[in-house]
């Protein structure tokens, strides 16, 4: 079976609007599929688990909106301007990008005993 780009990325921007509608933990992997029209062992086919779709769709955010910070890091501007600058985009990239907002803090409620036990 030739996996479609195209129903990859249904299921991404279905899972997308449901984590961000509902969260991550309230979304079932049947609504997800329903959402982006397809059956269940379609969706278990190209991500096996609503964790791994998750952690699919946190990676494309992540290379995505960090790759504009990592520029400003990599810049020759003098250490106060490149502050400023990365604060700024930093600052743009969370405000456009509430899903980003949403992921992060699924993960620190995912992962808040270990994160506890960490800082202990």
């Amino acid at each position: 079976m030739v996996r479609s780009k195209n129903t990859e990325q249904k299921i991404i921007d279905a899972a997308t609007e449901l984590f961000l509608e509902k969260g991550v933990d309230r979304t079932s992997v049947r609504e997800i599929a329903t959402k982006a029209g397809i059956n269940l062992a379609l969706m278990n086919y190209y991500f096996r688990s609503k964790e791994n779709l998750f952690d699919a769709i946190f990676s494309m955010l992540v290379k995505k909106n960090t790759r504009p910070l990592v520029k400003i890091l990599d810049s020759e501007l003098p250490l106060e301007e490149k502050i400023v600058k990365y604060v700024e985009t930093y600052i743009d990239i969370l405000s456009e990008n509430p899903l980003l907002v949403s992921f992060v803090m699924a993960i620190v409620h995912r992962s808040k005993d270990r994160i506890t036990e960490m800082a202990s």
